[in-house]
C-alpha cells in the first residue's frame, strides 16, 4: 500500500455540508422559514438523474446564498438573513474522518481534489490539512467533472501514480470523471443514494471502509 495515491473529494465527503446547512439556516430564520429552506436547496442544489444518482453542489450556497434565500424572504429581508447565515455556516467533519486519515496516512499519500475555492483555509480550519501533501481547488470555468479539474490534480502529484484511488459522493462529479482518468473511484454512498455503480467503482458508506479496500488489488 505504501505506493497508492487516495485522493478525497471535500464537501459531502469529508465535510457534512447537509447538517451544517440546515443548522445554520435554523440560526438565520425563523422555525417555518428554516425548514422551508431545506427544500429550496435540494431543489436548487440538487441534481438527481433518472438512474438515481444525485449531485449536490453545496458550495453554491457559500458564494451565492441570496439565490436561495430571495426565494423565501423579501428582497429587503433577504441580505440581512444570508449574511447572519453565511456567519454560521461552518461545515464540520464527518465522525468517520479522523479516524480514517489516522489509519490510512503512514503508509499512503493522501491528497484533496475539490470544487470548493475554500479549501484551504477550510482544511486548516478541521484541523486536517497536515494529513494532505496535494491539494487541488478547482472553480470555473473546470469545475469536476471537468477533465482539466483532474490534469491539474496528476500535474500536482508529478503524473499519473499506479494505483490512484478517488473518493467522492457524486456520481457525477467524482466517480464516473475519475474512471474515465483511469482512477480507482469509490463511491462513498453517505445518502443511501437509488445509484448502482458499475462493477468496477467500490461502493462504500463510510470512509473507514477505505482501510481494508485499499489493500485489494482492485476495487470490487
Amino acid at each position: 500500500m505504501g505506493e497508492s495515491v487516495i485522493v478525497f473529494d471535500l464537501d459531502d465527503t469529508l465535510t457534512d455540508w447537509w447538517t451544517a446547512i440546515r443548522a445554520a439556516a435554523e440560526e438565520a430564520a425563523d422555525e417555518w422559514t428554516a425548514s422551508q429552506f431545506s427544500e429550496v436547496v435540494q431543489h436548487e442544489a440538487w441534481t438527481r438523474r433518472d438512474d438515481g444518482a444525485v449531485h449536490r453542489a453545496h458550495w453554491r450556497l457559500r458564494v451565492e446564498p441570496l439565490d436561495f434565500w430571495r426565494q423565501l424572504v423579501s428582497d429587503s429581508e433577504a441580505e440581512a438573513v444570508a449574511e447572519r447565515f453565511l456567519e454560521r455556516l461552518r461545515p464540520r467533519l464527518y465522525e468517520d474522518v479522523v479516524p480514517t486519515l489516522q489509519r490510512l496516512s503512514p503508509d499512503t499519500e493522501l491528497g484533496v481534489l475539490t470544487n470548493s475555492p475554500f479549501v484551504d483555509q477550510e482544511l486548516k480550519a478541521l484541523e486536517i490539512a497536515d494529513w494532505f501533501s496535494t491539494v487541488v481547488g478547482v472553480s470555473d470555468p473546470i469545475r469536476k467533472p471537468h477533465p482539466d479539474a483532474f490534469r491539474r490534480l496528476f500535474d500536482e502529484l508529478g503524473g499519473q501514480p499506479n494505483p490512484v484511488w478517488y473518493v467522492g459522493d457524486s456520481p457525477v462529479a467524482d466517480v464516473e470523471p475519475a474512471r474515465r482518468h483511469g482512477m480507482k473511484a469509490v463511491w462513498l454512498d453517505r445518502f443511501s443514494d437509488g445509484w448502482t455503480p458499475p462493477n468496477d467503482v467500490a461502493h462504500v458508506r463510510s470512509l473507514e471502509e477505505l482501510v481494508d479496500l485499499v489493500d485489494l488489488p482492485s476495487p470490487r
